[in-house]
């Protein structure tokens, strides 16, 4: 029965966005985290060669 639904147009893209802007930022997070673990890798592997290279 379409009578029972209260919802307003705007609550379902509300949800959609909300739904969208956690994934999103999820991805984020987790290249972020890649990057960083990247980042420390390279600099913990660099080495300078004597005489400053």
């Amino acid at each position: 029965m379409k009578s029972d639904q209260k919802n307003t147009p705007g609550q379902p893209r509300e949800a959609v966005k909300s739904t969208w802007k956690n994934r999103l930022t999820h991805w984020l997070e987790i290249a972020r985290n890649a990057l960083v673990r990247a980042e420390k890798k390279i600099i913990d592997n660099f080495r300078v060669p004597p005489g400053g290279g």
